[in-house]
């Protein structure tokens, strides 16, 4: 159980870092959105749907990017197939 709470974990801390890196690259956004009345909240809230919608984004890409992958050469070999081929084994 510790090793897979430690799988997730290492990746956990990296997408951490790598969030942190982007918005150190925003600060003077951020800065410009806190003096017009935003408050910590309303910046927590925007990082949040931000990362939340790139998940999904990447996730979906993903998932579309996998099956392309898993059934591209098997749709590939199926379409070479000849008529008489397939119609003569079954």
């Amino acid at each position: 159980m510790l090793i897979f709470a430690l799988l997730l974990l290492i990746p956990g801390i990296n997408l951490s870092s790598m969030t942190q890196s982007r918005l150190n690259q925003r600060i003077t956004e951020i800065g410009i959105r806190r003096s017009f009345g935003c408050s910590r909240g309303d910046i927590m809230w925007q990082v949040f749907c931000e990362n939340l919608v790139l998940t999904f984004v990447y996730a979906f890409l993903f998932c579309l990017l996998m099956n392309l992958l898993s059934s591209g050469f098997p749709a590939w070999r199926v379409s070479r197939v000849a008529i008489t081929n397939a119609l003569n084994n079954h």
